[in-house]
């Protein structure tokens, strides 16, 4: 289940969470390489903080990574604005495991 800050609704139905990692081809000085999250082909990133780049793989994709689901809810960063999060914002969402769904 999806459920965002804005509305704070939430839906019965399962969503499909998607992890793409995007790498720049060809390569440019200061592009970066992304994991955007989709949540049923929808990129969660380029919704919340538009045209912003996602956080790397190895910030969301380490062996003890931020976006494994656990009992006790977690805030993960997805996304920071260019600049910085204190001036620009950020993207986060918290992530918890209830049995057998996890909740974003």
């Amino acid at each position: 289940m999806w459920r965002t800050r804005q509305d704070r609704t939430m839906t019965d139905e399962t969503s499909r969470l998607t992890l793409r990692v995007i790498v720049p081809d060809p390569p440019e000085v200061g592009a970066t390489v992304e994991v955007r999250p989709l949540v049923d082909g929808t990129d969660v990133v380029a919704t919340g903080l538009p045209g912003e780049a996602a956080d790397p793989p190895f910030l969301l994709l380490a062996r003890d990574t931020p976006l494994m689901a656990t009992a006790e809810p977690r805030e993960v960063r997805l996304a920071e604005a260019v600049r910085t999060e204190e001036c620009c914002g950020a993207l986060y969402v918290t992530i918890r495991r209830d049995a057998d769904r996890v909740f974003w």
